[in-house]
């Protein structure tokens, strides 16, 4: 281990206190995606913390979406720069956690956000100060903030992505900090997800006479049956998840809204999954009723391609160099803003973050210990990468 990495990491020793302080308070900020203030306010309470560090920071506005953001740390350095990245709302409803939302327990911090994702751009500012602190210019280190990651950037009509590439454009890696789980793997591929809006309409008539109507609920059953029986998860699957139909139990229903989504590996599925959906949606099953399909959202695939292993294998060879345990690799039906950095060219790695379970769910949690051990990870990447 070089001198500058071992000043470092017994520089992110000392600051972990502060940045988990800095989690508490981002946790504490309720940020479901849809509430564009409270996402705002977490994007507000990250951006003071740049301005104070002296970072270079750059901020699109949108109507709907979160506010996004990126801070730069030494941008006039000669060697090309690595890119973190993080998102800033979450899939909780205001309150569910009551208050304070955020409580430890022993080595464990609970609450909305801890480790999908706040928890993660906590430890990303913890290596950029360390960094800052230590006299480290060698490389831009920005860190780009998303703020409608879960429901596929669809509130920002994608501009969000585009933000995110824009500002990752020309860096040697793209180090997105999802949550790593126990096992230590750090993620190559994620699924590709398209969600619709099937709405399918029939004939209302009274139940007595029920074989005069043409139900839209029985039609929205047939097709629920044909979109999800051939589910693999390590390939296709697909998911109905939300119905919204019927006024009464006597009144055969004359339309049904049906929420679907589905999940790919890799374009080619994409395409094969495109056209079972076409299919489904254009075939009736019921006489008399008709299906139409609107696209709310798609998310492309984080394909498991050369340079996205290679990077695995860097990060890999420079942890031997400092004495930290290798990674594995894995790929996840989940899906992430990642996969837009990758498509664009750059080497990408998902799941190098904070360590912790139970995202989406009342027991989100998230290691305190493995902070500055995450920490040291990305750190030792940016002042030991080969490019």
């Amino acid at each position: 281990m070089n001198e500058l990495t071992k000043k470092v990491f017994d520089k992110i020793d000392e600051l972990s206190d502060k940045y988990l302080n800095v989690l508490i308070d981002a946790c504490n900020i309720e940020s479901k995606t849809e509430d564009k203030e409270g996402v705002d306010k977490v994007g507000a309470y990250f951006a003071a913390i740049a301005e104070n560090m002296g970072y270079v920071i750059k901020k699109r506005e949108f109507e709907k979406a979160g506010n996004v953001y990126s801070f730069t740390c030494n941008p006039t350095g000669k060697k090309k720069p690595i890119s973190l990245s993080g998102h800033m709302d979450t899939v909780h409803k205001k309150g569910i956690f009551g208050y304070p939302t955020t409580k430890i327990d022993g080595d464990y911090v609970y609450g909305p956000g801890v480790n999908d994702c706040k928890g993660n751009i906590a430890v990303e500012l913890l290596v950029m100060e360390a960094l800052k602190s230590c006299g480290y210019d060698e490389r831009p280190v920005k860190l780009i903030l998303q703020s409608d990651e879960e429901v596929n950037s669809y509130l920002s009509d994608q501009k969000s992505l585009e933000f995110m590439v824009e500002e990752a454009k020309g860096s040697a890696a793209f180090l997105n900090a999802e949550n790593i789980g126990a096992e230590r793997k750090l993620t190559i591929g994620r699924k590709g997800i398209t969600a619709h809006k099937i709405t399918i309409t029939g004939k209302k008539f009274h139940a007595g006479w029920c074989t005069k109507g043409a139900s839209a609920i029985k039609e929205a059953a047939y097709k629920i049956i044909e979109f999800e029986k051939d589910n693999d998860n390590d390939a296709i699957t697909f998911n109905c998840g939300i119905i919204n139909s019927g006024t009464a139990t006597n009144i055969v229903p004359d339309l049904c809204e049906l929420f679907v989504e589905y999940r790919f590996k890799n374009m080619e599925q994409k395409k094969i999954a495109d056209e079972k959906f076409k299919k489904i949606v254009e075939t009736s099953y019921v006489e008399g009723t008709h299906a139409e399909a609107e696209r709310i959202s798609n998310r492309l695939p984080l394909e498991p391609d050369e340079k996205n292993k290679n990077l695995v294998n860097t990060i890999n060879d420079i942890c031997k160099q400092v004495g930290i345990e290798p990674f594995g690799m894995a790929e996840t039906p989940g899906g992430a803003d990642s996969a837009y950095p990758s498509l664009a060219g750059i080497p990408t790695v998902d799941s190098i973050g904070i360590e912790g379970s139970g995202c989406h769910t009342l027991n989100e949690c998230a290691r305190i210990s493995s902070m500055a051990e995450m920490a040291k990870v990305v750190a030792a990447v940016i002042i030991n990468f080969p490019e």
